[in-house]
């Protein structure tokens, strides 16, 4: 007996989560303003998480 997983559900699924994270990291975005810190490394983890979230839920 064999269980198969659907690929392009799985890539969804994992698009979704991409696309999710930029959530929660807007808060230490907020926090690295608040203290004067350089926001890119937030901007560009927050920028790849949606690029690729949209990507793979197109799939």
């Amino acid at each position: 007996m064999t269980s198969r997983v659907g690929w392009r559900a799985s890539v969804g699924l994992t698009g979704d989560v991409l696309a999710a994270l930029p959530v929660p990291l807007a808060f230490p975005l907020l926090v690295a303003l608040y203290y004067g810190e350089p926001p890119l490394p937030f901007l560009a983890a927050i920028v790849v998480s949606l690029a690729l979230g949209a990507a793979f839920r197109s799939v």
